[in-house]
């Protein structure tokens, strides 16, 4: 009987980013419904974009397990299929990268919303939508690749720049909201500027986050002796 290779680098890594995937969207589920609860004369588009976030995280959720329950359920101890893994797996891809699409084009917004001006969120949205492409790119190729070994030794550059217009995207958000929140701040009252305060420290919080794991994922591509 031929032994099963090490898995931890693979299967065990699918598992422990299924949990933390699952641990998120569980927050993502508090948050939604404290929104709905909260402000619920909000305007109509702005609710239906939550909705739509809440949905695609929903799916995500499932096909990551589904993906899962695959490799470890009915195809366990054939290892052939972590090299050909299923298709969901490669769906949550898309609904990852159709999230940040949404998320960043909001927060982009606000920096018009914020400063009157256009330019920085002309460019945010250029880099939301080239990084969208990118990650809609691999979706597409890794479902006609019929090895993953074959991808990351002819397209894992894709994955590379997905991440990186991804992560520096994040950074001039949250670091034009930051600013122009401080130039707000210096002309408001006590009030308010304990809350723009409140406001800076999580856009701070949320892009070293969201910046944090995109740099590691890159980082674990970029350092894998078995991508190239």
């Amino acid at each position: 009987m031929v032994p099963i290779p090490p898995l931890d680098t693979t299967l065990g890594a699918i598992e422990i980013g299924g949990v933390f995937a699952t641990f998120l969207f569980g927050l993502a589920t508090s948050q939604t419904l404290y929104f709905y609860s909260t402000f619920p004369t909000e305007r109509p588009a702005l609710k239906l974009a939550v909705a739509v976030v809440w949905f695609l995280e929903l799916g995500h959720t499932i096909a990551t397990w589904h993906a899962i329950y695959l490799l470890t359920i009915t195809f366990y101890g054939q290892t052939r299929y972590i090299e050909q893994p299923p298709q969901s797996l490669y769906a949550t891809i898309l609904l990852s990268s159709l999230i940040a699409c949404i998320i960043q084009t909001f927060f982009a917004n606000r920096i018009r919303v914020l400063s009157g001006r256009w330019v920085f969120t002309l460019i945010c949205w250029v880099l939301t939508f080239a990084r969208a492409a990118f990650s809609i790119s691999v979706f597409v190729i890794t479902l006609k690749a019929p090895q993953v070994s074959e991808f990351q030794l002819k397209f894992r550059w894709l994955i590379e720049v997905a991440f990186s217009i991804f992560g520096a995207n994040d950074i001039l958000i949250t670091g034009s909201l930051c600013f122009y929140l401080w130039k707000l701040r210096s002309h408001g009252v006590k009030n308010t500027r304990s809350m723009v305060d409140t406001l800076v420290v999580w856009s701070i919080e949320t892009v070293m986050i969201t910046s944090g794991c995109g740099v590691v994922v890159l980082i674990l591509v970029l350092t894998r002796n078995d991508c190239g």
